[in-house]
């Protein structure tokens, strides 16, 4: 992450600020709306995202990871990893302008700044305030108050969840990515297609019940679309079946296995973290003590 090109973008650049709504069943995804604000409310904005970005610069670079969130680090991923990011980059030349935002529903805000060649994004989530219910808040409109509520106002802060440059997404909150972007459509699209070719196999006795347990289940598609990255990974398993029931019988796994079918039999939901255990062929043995263990991290 170039901090001091990034400082000469925001410092430089002009500020644009949208609101953005994301819709996950239609078939247009999102809706921008442009918001217009006093300039020194923007030279504040700059000022906080550099400071922002410097007191994350220390932290590691590490390549993003949909299974696990990584602590004191700062994730990136290729842009064109990113599922919905370059419809909602199409919608900068498609603003709504009708100002008839329902504020409830602003899901993100996205600050883009722009200098001579280079665009720099930075996208925050839109937290709603609670705290309206149990209190009133109040706004002179020409001399009388009447009552602010959340669908008359946004709350807005100045820490960065999402800052794109130069093709790359780096990640400061791990969850906003999957918020922000449709990547969750993405991971239960390869999830999909990962167990498809398990049950190719035949080795189970209701695959699509599995199947349907486990894209229902958001950490569960996340482990199993991560193995679409190494597709033959996932079916090991099954190759040499006679191996995986050594593993199953010698680690006291909570799997049952018909005999003479050679079938897995899933009766409960607690078993299908153990059975992506296998699909990840995380189960292993140290090589000097011969001790047995599962790879917590894939």
């Amino acid at each position: 992450m170039d901090v001091k090109k990034i400082e000469n973008i925001i410092n430089n650049g002009k500020l644009y600020i949208y609101a953005g709504n994301k819709k996950t069943n239609k078939s247009e995804v999102y809706t921008l709306y442009h918001l217009d604000f006093k300039k020194s409310l923007k030279e504040k904005f700059k000022e906080e995202h550099i400071n922002f970005v410097h007191l994350n610069s220390s932290f590691p670079l590490v390549n993003y990871n949909p299974v696990v969130k990584q602590n004191d680090c700062v994730e990136k991923i290729h842009c064109t990893d990113v599922s919905g990011l370059e419809e909602l980059h199409n919608k900068f030349s498609d603003i709504d302008t009708s100002h008839n935002i329902n504020y409830k529903a602003i899901k993100f805000f996205v600050f883009k700044y722009i200098y001579e060649e280079s665009e720099l994004l930075i996208f925050r989530r839109h937290f709603h305030s609670n705290k309206l219910e149990r209190s009133f808040k109040v706004l002179p409109i020409n001399g009388i108050y009447d009552e602010m509520t959340e669908n008359k106002f946004l709350t807005i802060d100045t820490d960065i969840d999402l800052l794109i440059l130069d093709n790359y997404t780096y990640i400061f909150e791990h969850i906003s990515i999957e918020r922000i972007f449709v990547m969750l459509e993405e991971f239960q699209d390869k999830a999909n297609s990962t167990l498809d070719e398990i049950s190719k196999f035949n080795n189970f006795s209701d695959f699509e019940s599995i199947r349907q347990s486990i894209l229902s289940n958001g950490r569960l598609v996340r482990r199993v679309a991560k193995l679409s990255e190494e597709p033959e990974r996932s079916t090991l398993f099954l190759k040499d079946i006679d191996r995986t029931f050594e593993v199953i019988k010698n680690l006291d796994l909570n799997i049952t296995i018909n005999s003479k079918t050679k079938k897995f039999i899933l009766t409960d939901d607690s078993e299908l973290n153990e059975l992506i255990n296998l699909m990840q062929d995380s189960y292993y043995e140290t090589l000097i003590g011969k001790r047995s263990g599962t790879d917590e991290v894939n």
